[in-house]
């Protein structure tokens, strides 16, 4: 990583270095693990060629609304990709998304999606080497990981989970994380029986979304 850092990486800095410092309290440690993390962030959008910042919710919500692939969309990415982001699209409806959830997502900076993916990934890897030290299996770590955090992700893989365990779009993760806040806040012990009853927490969170309760 440069020495100099750009303003959105400083934002992101200040804003998640704290979050890493709840679960790890040694500021320097924590400081370090985000600047990992933010490095694979980076390495990632690199990967994939998303160096830039486009117009991703507006498009995205143009489509939503469309009955059909002839869309005014002056992006020529958009305009020779209309059929994958239309099954993308369509994918996230049928799961609930929104336009309020379009914006929430995919508003935010591309680093900063990068960086929220990357560190899911990292909580997930660190439970799993816990699993391990404790001497649970891989299936029984990977049993127990779904049950504790959500997974994002295709809705459409199944390669690790099926049905209503699928993965859940990232669209709806603002939305999740405050329904989760208030049940927490509200009574966290009953919140945290309630998932128990579900094979994971997906299975809870896909209950909740047809319930109408998120």
């Amino acid at each position: 990583m440069g020495l100099f850092k750009s303003q959105i990486e400083k934002e992101l800095e200040r804003i998640y270095v704290p979050m890493l410092t709840a679960v790890s309290p040694n500021r320097g440690e924590a400081k370090k693990r985000f600047n990992q993390i933010l490095e694979e962030a980076k390495i990632k959008c690199k990967e994939y060629g998303i160096t830039e910042n486009r117009n991703w919710s507006e498009n995205l919500i143009k489509l939503m609304n469309s009955t059909n692939t002839q869309i005014n969309i002056e992006d020529k990415f958009f305009k020779d990709r209309v059929d994958y982001y239309k099954k993308y699209i369509d994918v996230r409806k049928k799961e609930g998304v929104i336009e309020s959830d379009i914006r929430s997502w995919w508003d935010l900076h591309y680093l900063e999606r990068a960086f929220i993916q990357e560190l899911d990934n990292s909580f997930r890897l660190v439970a799993a080497l816990i699993n391990r030290e404790k001497g649970l299996s891989g299936e029984e770590s990977a049993k127990l990981i779904r049950r504790i955090f959500i997974t994002y992700g295709d809705p459409n893989d199944t390669s690790h989970a099926i049905g209503d365990n699928r993965p859940l779009p990232y669209e709806l993760k603002d939305r999740i994380n405050k329904y989760i806040e208030k049940r927490t806040r509200e009574n966290p012990t009953a919140f945290k029986n309630e998932i128990q009853n579900y094979e994971t927490y997906n299975a809870l969170i896909r209950a909740e979304i047809k319930k109408g309760n998120i």
